[in-house]
């Protein structure tokens, strides 16, 4: 399996699902920086997120029924949706699953061009907890975890693997994607992002408070 070695020709594709999450993804913009384009999975519904993406030139939004077939929160459907489109239409770029209340490094694209990636495997992330706006403006993380190739952050090149094509809510379907490459082609790399918030919180759709600056 080929794949781009130089600068120039490496190419990474962002795919995030984003419903009624726009306090948090407004923090995350800078991600469009680091993608070569971005695809952003939402509800037809959820206008305040459509609005603050659809002047951003290369980002496309994907709309998708989330609880069409009486599935509480589809989100693997609107990865799996999104991975048809981007695979067909990318087969030679690196794909990144990435949620809506992450922030990537804007350094992002050498570090991975540094970090030897196996085209055959999986790729995850550390993380940096920040529960505050405030706290990100300072870059004042609460905790850091470096263990476990979760989710939030899914590199892959192999255009053959998929998410299931529907869960009933957020949760473990990674696991599932995970499992697809095989323990032995999963490894964290040795990149941190910021994480936006509590983990685990918005699993079955929107729980969390809004992450926004309190204004005194």
């Amino acid at each position: 399996m080929s794949t781009p070695e130089t600068e120039t020709t490496f190419t990474l594709i962002g795919i995030t699902v984003s419903v009624h999450y726009e306090d948090y993804l407004s923090f995350c913009l800078t991600n469009a920086q680091v993608l070569d384009h971005w695809y952003v999975v939402v509800d037809p519904t959820d206008k305040p997120t459509i609005e603050m993406l659809q002047n951003i030139p290369n980002v496309t939004l994907i709309h998708f029924d989330f609880q069409k077939g009486g599935y509480v929160f589809n989100k693997s459907g609107g990865i799996y949706t999104a991975q048809k489109l981007v695979h067909a239409t990318y087969p030679h770029a690196w794909v990144l699953l990435v949620d809506s209340d992450i922030v990537l490094p804007l350094d992002l694209r050498q570090k991975l061009l540094e970090s030897n990636l196996n085209p055959e495997g999986l790729h995850g992330a550390a993380r940096a907890f920040y529960q505050t706006p405030q706290q990100l403006l300072e870059d004042k993380p609460v905790s850091t975890k470096d263990k476990g190739c979760w989710g939030f952050f899914h590199l892959y090149y192999d255009k053959t693997k998929f998410c299931p094509e529907s869960s009933r809510d957020a949760a473990r379907y990674d696991d599932k994607f995970k499992a697809i490459f095989g323990h032995h082609r999963t490894r964290v790399l040795p990149i941190m992002v910021k994480h936006l918030g509590d983990e685990a919180c918005n699993w079955k759709g929107r729980k969390s408070k809004r992450f926004e600056i309190v204004k005194s």
